[in-house]
């Protein structure tokens, strides 16, 4: 893990800077998880002990209070409080803050707000001055080798590794015996000695197979290097920029897998229903066979298994009809007109489950293209239409992308279902105007503005470049006055049908859209 314990030493003494002496002005509980100081000089000091990438960092994003366990203990006994010192266990990825905070009978006294950034057994620990347990995010079991509940005096982790800063002995390329230093860290000191230690701090971000970073240069990785003005910035641009990226990938692989997976099922079930439909379309002759049957009903003897008549609807040729002889002649009449009627339904029923499977397939297929134009968060709408992601208790509209050319005009675009439907039956206004690429899955894109001919090559462009005809060459876009625009009902997705259209003709090109217009952030 890129955050070990030399790139923590490095962070502590710039975090020092900023939050020595001053006071945590209020606490953000993010999760239970997740904290910030909200310090009287207006910064933010971020704390994660998520088993996934814990570390803590200056930020100047803002942040939104969730819901913590710990969130009364914090604002009685954290809020309000002075930061006096912060320091590192050994060379462990151990970090304590001293706070002194004043109680309701005017009385200062001092707290230890302790962070285990150590992977998976992350904690927050928090004691008083003489290191008793007041409060804790993992509190241990019975069977666990430290204490961490409530009364319990804290004890830092037990360690058999040697601190690089104190000890320096033979080092092997195949064992790592060094507290807080990362394996690469490890391999960097295996590569260049000890000096590596001593480096200066020059915080740098690799673009290698992984994406790594740290708080100056490895030399044994390749890759394209940025560098950045603090250990915070770095942070920052890591798990803000580079893990949302790593993140939006898997979950847009996962959620094209998931489609794809739809896709097939919904292929071979219009494969099975087809088959069905065309032998129930062969079937047909049985409305033959029962007529033939009435007709000749007078011929038909008791007990007799089958009837060889002449079929008038073949120029009398000879057919042999199969009798039950465990019923009348009329009975079997009856049996004959029952599956010609049964035959009928079937393929009334057939024709409209295959509609709506096709239906079904052109929803997904939507999806998935789709999918090659979706922001993060446009991504997390996608996985909560399909049922992949829940929905977020807070019903935000959703956020429209949307385009403003050099005369002012705008010109929305939506990049999934659910921004679709918000922008053509929501958003848009009498006297807007609705495009689509014609007879293919694409974006709504609603002009706002004058209708030209200048804003509908704009437009059009801008609809067809985010369709499934993205890669096309004169591709074919209708448009018409969105009051024509109606929601097709009981269809899955964002589709629609519309009258009074005109068609115009683009060459789908990212360039001439951002020559033309500007994306509105």
């Amino acid at each position: 893990m890129p955050f070990d314990g030399i790139f923590l030493n490095r962070l502590i003494k710039e975090l020092k800077e900023d939050c020595i002496g001053k006071r945590i002005h209020h606490t953000i509980c993010l999760n239970d998880f997740e904290y910030v100081f909200v310090l009287q000089n207006h910064k933010n000091l971020l704390m994660s002990v998520a088993k996934i990438n814990p570390h803590i960092r200056m930020s100047e994003l803002p942040f939104l209070p969730g819901k913590s366990f710990l969130g009364n203990f914090i604002k009685k006994h954290i809020d309000n409080g002075i930061i006096l010192d912060i320091i590192q266990y050994h060379n462990d990825r151990i970090v304590t803050f001293v706070i002194r905070h004043t109680d309701e009978l005017g009385y200062a006294k001092k707290i230890n707000w302790i962070i285990e950034l150590t992977g998976k057994s992350a904690n927050l620990i928090i004691t008083d001055e003489n290191n008793k347990i007041l409060e804790a995010i993992n509190k241990s079991y019975l069977t666990d080798e430290r204490i961490i509940q409530v009364g319990a005096i804290y004890q830092y982790p037990i360690s058999n590794k040697i601190n690089p800063f104190n000890e320096q002995i033979n080092i092997f390329d195949n064992n790592n015996p060094f507290e807080g230093v990362s394996s690469l860290t490890f391999q960097e000191m295996v590569s260049c000695g000890y000096c590596v230690l001593n480096r200066e701090t020059k915080p740098v971000y690799i673009s290698d197979e992984k994406g790594n970073y740290y708080c100056f240069d490895l030399t044994i990785l390749i890759g394209k290097r940025t560098y950045f003005p603090t250990l915070s910035k770095l942070l920052e641009y890591y798990f803000t920029i580079v893990m949302e990226e790593i993140s939006k990938s898997n979950e847009q692989k996962r959620t094209q897998q998931f489609i794809q997976k739809e896709l097939n099922k919904l292929k071979n079930k219009l494969e099975k229903q087809m088959n069905e439909l065309n032998q129930a379309l062969q079937d047909t002759q049985l409305e033959e066979i029962a007529n033939v049957l009435a007709a000749n009903i007078h011929l038909v003897k008791p007990y007799q298994t089958s009837i060889e008549v002449e079929n008038f609807y073949h120029n009398n040729e000879l057919i042999n009809i199969p009798l039950n002889t465990s019923i009348s002649p009329n009975e079997n009449v009856n049996y004959y007109f029952n599956k010609v009627k049964k035959n009928k339904r079937t393929i009334v029923l057939l024709k409209q489950t295959i509609e709506q499977t096709k239906n079904d397939i052109a929803y997904y297929e939507c999806l998935l293209m789709q999918l090659d134009f979706v922001s993060n968060n446009d991504l997390k709408e996608l996985m909560i239409e399909i049922g992949i992601q829940k929905p977020t208790k807070n019903n935000n509209k959703p956020k429209i992308m949307k385009y403003i050319d050099h005369d002012g005009n705008q010109i929305f675009v939506g990049k999934n279902n659910i921004q679709n439907d918000y922008l053509t039956h929501t958003l848009a206004h009498n006297g807007d105007y609705f495009f689509h690429v014609k007879n293919q899955p694409g974006s709504h894109v609603i002009l706002r503005g004058e209708l030209t001919n200048k804003t509908i090559e704009l437009a059009s462009n801008i609809a067809a470049y985010y369709s499934k005809m993205k890669n096309g060459f004169h591709v074919c876009v209708d448009y018409t006055d969105v009051k024509w625009v109606k929601k097709v009902k009981g269809c899955k997705g964002s589709f629609v049908t519309y009258t009074h259209e005109k068609n115009a003709f683009a060459n789908p090109d990212i360039t001439f859209i951002n020559n033309n217009a500007t994306l509105d952030k």
